[in-house]
């Protein structure tokens, strides 16, 4: 196994992402497309995932399928949101979509009827794979590991002791093979303070809504998601502490893992992006792991108003009523501004792409190498020789500067 595999990518230990990566461009010769359609491909399943989860905790949910699907529809509008545009449009988006993938389905094995340990090997596997995906897989160990261990008495976790104990080492290990020869990115700088932290995390959860990157807008939407989060929490508490009712209590645990692993992300964002501005925060390309708390706060509110001692209650419906009406409204407002940001991707995709193919008769200080393309000119030509002499790009560069050289040449048969 070549040590480069296991090589830090910034805070990262991309190993998943990279045996794609191989597989994929190697198979198409660096096609970026490749890329592009197994983000989607992930994404799919990821929310084929989500609908599973759905089916499984919401109450009746096994046999109204209708409530089912249609609370599973206006979470695809995030889960397929186009506020997604830098992973939907960048092939290293592969990295970004791979940890919920793992980590959903991780807890669908955790809630599965098999015997616990095939479950819990099948936990572990994922688990490893979300940690080598992104830094924030490692929170599949606290989401994945709550689900599995969690008991209706000590009596029964203790009888869980020897699966807790693998579950344990397993994140040992795991943990050790990251920090192994790990440093800290260059350039990276320390927290600004707590309070430059909690502004980040609150932006970073509510960039799935950002219309326009505004921090203000996104603090204001983000207070109230993580007020919801929090409201389901205390509803957790209660019926496990006051009602003792463990069936339902575990169903909204699910849903809180879920939504942990959005706050997570950011929280874990939050050290080493911060420093940068909480407008950093906003990037399309965190949406992917954020959307998940919107994601989870919807189910939440399915549960709770499908539960008979909630079912009478005005304002649970209206709440979720008021949930969905404004992640439909905010989606629509995102539409045009998505779509504006996705066309001057692609016209400084292209530009990028007629600036390496000229790479040759350009000089080291051009600012559409160093801009759109890669900021070491010197490291570029090699790297742009090398791909080219294997046939990785395409076209090839081009070796004239004279015009009529460039031009192609007119196929006879068109």
């Amino acid at each position: 196994i070549p040590p480069s595999l296991f090589a830090q990518h910034m805070e990262h230990r991309i190993v998943v992402p990279r045996l794609v990566y191989i597989v994929l461009d190697n198979l198409t010769h660096w096609n970026q497309f490749a890329l592009m359609r197994a983000t989607f491909v992930i994404v799919c399943v990821t929310s084929l995932g989500v609908f599973r989860l759905a089916k499984s905790t919401i109450p009746d949910g096994s046999r109204d399928t209708a409530m089912v699907i249609g609370i599973w529809f206006v979470c695809n509008l995030l889960i397929f949101s186009p506020a997604q545009h830098e992973n939907w449009l960048w092939g290293v988006g592969v990295e970004n979509a791979l940890p919920m993938l793992f980590i959903v389905w991780g807890m669908i094995a955790a809630r599965s009827s098999m015997r616990p340990w095939g479950k819990m090997a099948i936990c572990l596997v994922l688990a490893t794979a979300a940690t080598f995906s992104s830094g924030n897989g490692f929170l599949a160990w606290p989401l994945i590991g709550l689900l599995w261990l969690w008991s209706p008495s000590f009596k029964a976790l203790w009888e869980k002791k020897w699966l807790l104990v693998a579950w344990c080492a397993g994140f040992a290990i795991n943990l050790g093979l990251y920090m192994r020869h790990y440093a800290n990115p260059p350039g990276t700088q320390g927290p600004p303070g707590i309070v430059a932290m909690i502004l980040y995390v609150v932006a970073f959860i509510a960039s799935p809504f950002a219309i326009v990157p505004q921090v203000l807008q996104a603090i204001i939407i983000g207070v109230p998601l993580l007020i919801l989060l929090a409201f389901g929490g205390a509803i957790f508490l209660w019926e496990w502490w006051i009602e003792r009712d463990y069936d339902f209590s575990s169903r909204i645990l699910v849903w809180l893992a879920v939504g942990a692993f959005a706050v997570g992300s950011g929280m874990m964002a939050a050290p080493h992006r911060s420093a940068s501005g909480t407008w950093q925060a906003l990037s399309s390309r965190y949406s992917t792991f954020a959307l998940y708390l919107t994601v989870a706060l919807l189910n939440l509110c399915m549960i709770v108003i499908a539960h008979q001692r909630y079912r009478k209650r005005e304002w649970a419906r209206h709440l979720v009523t008021a949930m969905i009406t404004a992640i439909l409204i905010l989606q629509v407002m995102a539409i045009s501004p998505n779509v504006s940001a996705i066309r001057e991707i692609y016209r400084q995709r292209m530009q990028a792409k007629a600036a390496l193919l000229l790479i040759r008769s350009l000089p080291d200080d051009d600012t559409n190498l160093t801009t759109l393309v890669f900021p070491h000119p010197g490291r570029l030509r090699q790297m742009a020789e090398a791909l080219n002499q294997i046939g990785f790009i395409h076209p090839p560069l081009i070796a004239s500067d004279h015009l009529r050289d460039i031009l192609l040449k007119p196929d006879p048969k068109v």
